[in-house]
């Protein structure tokens, strides 16, 4: 139903207007240069016992994780303070809309609205959705709506995400429903040109790292390191999947650096949990 009446609106409000320009419409599934994926309803849930929940997404597949959300459940004895938190942290090549007067906070977009240069961006790795403890709320994005999001690297595009995010004092979840950006043909063929590689996230005992298949000629190194900056692991990868045991790391966050033998690197925050 959700997604007859985005049909129907812009249908009969835009007729699938072609974008000028670098921007997006938020709900805009099809058009000319729009990039849509549908995410099958990923889900995010945290409480008491399951203290949090991480999911990070390669918006314009080109092997560099754009973005990770995360819902968390917090308790400080010493202040008697608990609560919970949903959020986005974005990779530094990554920014989300956000309200005017608030430095970490998400713009909740409705559907048909712009999203281009005009908006005010977030110059930080964080962007608060909602946040509830016994101290009070902040609620920047409550409920269903559009996270705008805008990706700087050699080119700039923009796109929306489809989301849900609810919470209270004992528990919080995010849903995150499917998403699009705005590209130009030029850059989407660029990506397409790229090896994809992903990175599990979050890691329980196992680190999955794919590498696509067809670049035969390629040679792979990977490095872990902890957030010290000190050099863990280094193993060599080959395309198709590879598994790296990491039961005897220590929960936390770490960075994986998956190199080529030219030089090229990806880079990729994980979290042991």
């Amino acid at each position: 139903m959700r997604a007859i009446l985005i049909v129907l609106f812009f249908s009969a409000f835009t007729g699938f207007q072609k974008l000028s320009g670098q921007q997006i419409i938020a709900g805009q599934q099809s058009g000319p240069d729009i990039v849509y994926t549908n995410s099958d309803d990923i889900q995010l849930n945290c409480d008491i016992v399951n203290t949090s929940h991480f999911y990070s997404i390669d918006i314009d597949r080109d092997g560099l994780n754009d973005m990770m959300f995360n819902a968390s459940y917090f308790y400080y004895s010493h202040l008697e303070l608990r609560g919970t938190s949903t959020a986005i942290t974005p990779n530094n090549h990554v920014q989300i809309s956000k309200v005017d007067s608030f430095q970490y906070s998400t713009y909740q977009h409705q559907v048909g609205d712009t999203i281009n240069i005009g908006l005010n961006w977030i110059p930080s790795n964080l962007a608060t959705l909602n946040s509830y403890s016994s101290d009070g709320f902040t609620e920047y994005f409550k409920g269903e709506g559009y996270i705008g999001f805008r990706i700087c690297l050699a080119d700039t595009i923009y796109g929306w995400i489809h989301a849900l995010a609810t919470g209270n004092t004992e528990t919080a979840s995010i849903n995150i429903y499917d998403y699009a950006y705005f590209a130009k043909s030029n850059h989407i063929d660029k990506q397409e040109d790229k090896p994809a590689i992903s990175c599990s996230n979050p890691v329980h005992d196992e680190l999955n790292i794919r590498i696509r298949e067809g670049n035969n000629s390629t040679e792979w190194k990977c490095s872990v390191y902890d957030i010290m900056a000190r050099n863990l692991l280094n193993k060599k990868l080959r395309e198709g999947e590879n598994h790296i045991n990491m039961s005897s790391f220590e929960n936390g966050t770490y960075f994986v650096i998956i190199r080529k033998k030219n030089g090229s690197q990806n880079i990729f925050k994980i979290i042991k949990n």
